[in-house]
């Protein structure tokens, strides 16, 4: 497979991209009928299960709570990350730039090349190395998504969640495991039972298509009044593909608009 292909892979979900196993959250252990039972006028695409909503309200306040999370107008980041899906490792940085309502510019940086994503806030465009292209509807939307991933695990308050079960991660640690599905996405949560803090994200669907990613969220530090994960890996079809470490982080500091507009040729009408 070649450099620009490899890198034409890496998802958007990288923001917070990160591991455990598929095993850990397998369909198959899925309940048929929500933990509580449904009542007259039950949705499956809204229904909140009470216990599943208290233990999400407890991993949002172990990640700091709504009011400091929301607080963060502009965030800047930067990782480490190496990926494993080639014949040799590669490694290289992760730079994110956020701006609210919904601006995001992503840069992969390797030593064969960058490949730029932007989200401005309407529409999505790339490059990959051969000049900056917009992005269709579809893509459009699931790059939105990935920008709202910046506010997890409030992005879970919205949509149906149900409790699932007790079940360990790959370290071994107790977690609660909850289901959320909102507008064609599908995936189920593990909330540690210790700290409360949102280890592992499994996602099994898309708008896209079915899909076969677990994250895997580690060693949670506070930076200023928020708690964050400085180290992440994933899995994609049970296959570890990457890993990331925290390197720079940084919140409301200035960011000027002509960092996510398109530098391409005028639209047409």
């Amino acid at each position: 497979m070649s450099a620009r292909n490899r890198m034409r892979l890496l998802p958007l979900a990288l923001l917070l991209a990160s591991v455990a196993t598929g095993s850990i959250i397998s369909q198959e252990e899925r309940p048929v009928v929500p933990a509580t039972p449904p009542g007259p006028g039950y949705n499956p695409e809204t229904f909140r299960d009470e216990r599943a909503e208290k233990i999400l309200r407890a991993a949002i306040d172990a990640q700091g709570g709504e009011a400091a999370l929301l607080a963060r107008k502009t965030v800047y980041f930067k990782r480490r990350i190496t990926r494993f899906d080639a014949p040799e490792p590669l490694q290289g940085t992760i730079t994110v730039w956020f701006k609210r309502p919904l601006k995001l510019r992503q840069e992969v940086a390797y030593a064969h090349g960058r490949q730029i994503r932007v989200f401005d806030g309407e529409k999505a465009w790339v490059d990959e190395g051969e000049g900056p292209k917009l992005l269709g509807p579809m893509m459009g939307r699931m790059m939105e998504r990935g920008v709202m991933e910046i506010d997890s695990p409030l992005i879970y308050l919205e949509g149906s969640l149900r409790y699932l079960n007790v079940a360990k991660d790959l370290n071994g640690n107790l977690t609660q495991k909850l289901s959320w599905r909102s507008e064609g996405y599908a995936r189920d949560l593990m909330v540690d039972v210790a700290t409360s803090h949102l280890s592992v994200v499994g996602e099994f669907d898309t708008p896209a298509g079915a899909s076969s990613l677990i994250k895997h969220f580690e060693d949670f530090r506070p930076v200023e009044r928020v708690v964050l994960p400085f180290k992440q890996s994933s899995l994609r079809n049970e296959q570890k593909y990457s890993e990331t470490e925290m390197i720079e982080v940084r919140f409301n500091e200035p960011i000027d608009d002509s960092l996510f507009e398109f530098p391409g040729p005028a639209e047409s009408d």
